[in-house]
């Protein structure tokens, strides 16, 4: 008798699994039908030459292998100003020294002076992650493309 997991099947499925109420797993025929591959091979051309292997070869295009430097990728090179790791913000002197009185605009200016501090740390934290990141990039090795480029090459 046909049943779900009566078979070799069992071993790539979960020993709870059922197919859903929509399925029939009486039906003996319908359980055969669905295991048979029965697509028609007469649609499609039979295969007569063998000889035209370096022209088709010559239409394989290979996926260019990716850029060795950071800076080099696509959106590097499409954005301007896109990967410059520079942090140029700097904090101002007067905020640094605290040698200046603003007067009634002292509390104003410490707020914004440590606003500036806090914005400038985060970009230099962010500069550093960059950094490190476009060095990993760097160090990988690029390799060569998995495929053949050259028609004339001798098939392995």
């Amino acid at each position: 008798r046909a049943q779900l997991g009566g078979s070799e099947y069992q071993r790539c499925v979960a020993h709870d699994s059922h197919p859903s109420a929509a399925y029939n797993t009486s039906d003996h025929e319908a359980l055969r039908e669905d295991l048979l591959f029965d697509i028609s091979r007469d649609e499609y051309p039979a295969v007569t030459a063998y000889n035209d292997s370096k022209a088709l070869l010559a239409e394989v295009t290979c996926e260019a292998a990716p850029p060795s430097l950071f800076t080099d990728t696509e959106v590097c090179t499409s954005v301007d100003g896109f990967c410059d790791v520079s942090c140029e913000m700097p904090v101002p002197d007067h905020c640094i020294t605290g040698d200046k009185s603003f007067g009634t605009c002292e509390p104003t200016v410490n707020h914004i002076c440590s606003s500036i501090e806090k914005t400038h740390n985060n970009c230099e934290q962010t500069q550093r992650q960059s950094i490190a990141a476009e060095d990993r990039y760097n160090k990988h090795e690029v390799g060569v493309p998995p495929c053949r480029v050259d028609a004339d090459a001798p098939f392995a």
